[in-house]
């Protein structure tokens, strides 16, 4: 099932970058679009619901005048610095998963958070009671030796030798094992997923809110299971994108 669904995924990929290589304008606006919904549903994955407007202000860098509204601004601005970091890696020449880049995301999402959580402990040290990710977790003592075998797998042969979209799941799901930081694990292990596929020519991958259930679910299955609802979610992604922009050219070319 995986190899179909992979090549479907493969094609639509082809299909929208097509699209919008021969339509520029369009593909502006499709951008900014499509950041936007990324935002907003990798958020609510984590359970925090952002509305449209605080996502655009964060972006567009307005000044901030409500002070209940500050905190949100300044993670969604750490999200897409973050995102931007990611790219950055995707697009280098030597770029790679490591350690140390998931060190350097999570630095990143303290900045965006309040002053009192920049000086929190990079590594976990606990296993919470109270969590939205319900899969088992690794002791937090196992936490540091556990990371290199991550990045090792990471780097092995096997892993090279696998589709974009299961390279993403693998490292994904590995590393949401592990789950190493205080915080923001969700987010920096879809950012690590967002690196394989970017590498390969797709989108940040968006998954629907409405699958946070079947997201968590996988995370307590397999690598497979999770490459299976990604490569769906990415199949459903494109559909949409691609009504979204023919509709966006329609409306320019009338």
């Amino acid at each position: 099932m995986e190899a179909k669904a992979f090549a479907v995924v493969d094609e639509k990929n082809a299909e929208l970058r097509q699209f919008l290589d021969a339509n520029p304008e369009t593909a502006a606006t499709f951008e900014q679009t499509y950041l936007i919904t990324w935002l907003y549903h990798e958020n609510a994955l984590d359970g925090l619901v952002l509305t449209e407007g605080e996502i655009r202000m964060a972006l567009e860098q307005h000044v901030v005048a409500d002070p209940s509204t500050m905190h949100l601004v300044r993670h969604i601005r750490a999200h897409r610095k973050a995102l931007t970091r990611i790219e950055e890696e995707a697009r280098a020449r030597r770029g790679k998963v490591t350690v140390e880049l998931t060190e350097a995301l999570y630095r990143i999402f303290l900045e965006g958070g309040r002053p009192t959580e920049k000086e929190k402990a990079i590594w976990r040290r606990e296993i919470p009671l109270h969590r939205t990710y319900l899969h088992d977790l690794i002791e937090p003592e196992e936490i540091e030796k556990a990371l290199p075998k991550w990045e090792k797998l990471l780097g092995s042969s096997e892993f090279r030798e696998m589709h974009p979209v299961l390279q993403a799941a693998t490292a994904h799901w590995e590393f949401m094992q592990i789950f190493p930081f205080a915080e923001h694990n969700g987010r920096i292990g879809r950012l690590v997923q967002t690196y394989y596929l970017l590498r390969a020519g797709h989108l940040a991958p968006v998954m629907h809110a409405t699958n946070r259930q079947a997201y968590y679910q996988s995370l307590r299955h397999s690598p497979e299971a999770l490459a299976e609802l990604l490569a769906r979610a990415m199949e459903e992604s494109l559909d949409s994108c691609l009504r979204y922009v023919r509709s966006l050219e329609e409306k320019r070319a009338g």
